[in-house]
């Protein structure tokens, strides 16, 4: 991946990688996860909260495709000169765009909140869902706070790349540099038990599902998490003992995440100015 490339991707909304499923028992030289209560899902039926996070048109994806039409030329050149290039990848953005459009008489709801205590009163996040044009799941995520707000999607089962299936979660961030707090939100098979998470220490935690099941998708549970200053490194979906999904965070994004905490990168004068500045000496050493 490129440098530029690299950079706003890693300060961009991330979603967890190299999802899939899987079924297996615990490894006998895992140490034993500690359980921990519950999240406070609250289920509710609302509209969908200014800013239209569900509308493929404005969300906050970020693809080479619109950055090489970007007058900046924020992506590389050499990502942007090949014709068959930007052409697959202008199909890729319209397939994505057919695949979060909602059916007809379905439009984008939220199903389900989790107050954000630590963050402020009334600081909450909260978790929209709506049937695309296939019949598939589509998410899309907002947290709100007294001075500010933000929000991720469209994701989940309806997204055509990377498609997840078991485990649907999507890991958002708010705030600068060392104030940055983490934000899991999403779904889960409603056959799984239990959660299990590895984090960026090496601690694991385990956390029942007892979430409100997605309304007119009750193959799915909505799962949210306030992570604060928390990282992930991998995910488990149980059943009784046994995993039945799975999900890895590369080393290297967890590193990159924590570059963008301790050099946050305003607004660049130059392409230059981001190659030389101390958060992309930080990205290459994270490699």
């Amino acid at each position: 991946m490129k440098l530029a490339r690299a950079l706003i991707v890693v300060c961009g909304v991330l979603a967890l990688s190299a999802c899939g499923t899987a079924t297996s028992e615990p490894s006998a030289d895992n140490p034993e996860a500690r359980s921990m209560p519950s999240p406070a899902i609250e289920a509710v039926d609302e509209p969908e909260p200014p800013g239209n996070v569900s509308d493929p048109d404005v969300a906050d994806v970020a693809t080479t495709w619109s950055m090489c039409l970007d007058h900046e030329k924020t992506a590389s050149q050499g990502e942007c000169d090949s014709s068959k290039t930007t052409e697959k990848l202008r199909r890729q953005e319209e397939e994505f765009s057919r695949a979060v459009t909602p059916a007809k008489g379905s439009a984008p709801r939220a199903i389900a909140r989790l107050r954000l205590t630590d963050r402020g009163p009334g600081s909450r996040a909260i978790l929209i869902a709506w049937r695309s044009q296939a019949g598939a799941l589509c998410l899309a995520s907002e947290e709100e706070t007294a001075d500010s707000g933000s929000g991720s999607g469209p994701q989940g089962p309806c997204v055509p790349e990377p498609r997840c299936t078991k485990i649907c979660l999507d890991l958002s961030g708010s705030g600068m540099g060392r104030n940055t707090r983490y934000v899991l939100s999403g779904v889960v098979a409603s056959e799984g038990d239990t959660l299990r998470l590895t984090l960026d220490d090496g601690r694991e935690v385990t956390y029942e599902l007892s979430g409100p099941l997605v309304p007119g998708f009750r193959e799915y549970r909505v799962f949210m998490l306030d992570l604060g200053r928390d990282l992930l490194t991998g995910l488990e979906l149980l059943k009784g003992t046994r995993v039945i999904a799975e999900e890895k965070q590369p080393d290297y994004v967890i590193r990159s995440m924590r570059c963008s905490e301790k050099y946050p990168l305003g607004m660049p004068r130059s392409s230059e100015d981001v190659e030389k500045s101390k958060l992309a000496q930080c990205f290459e050493d994270a490699k």
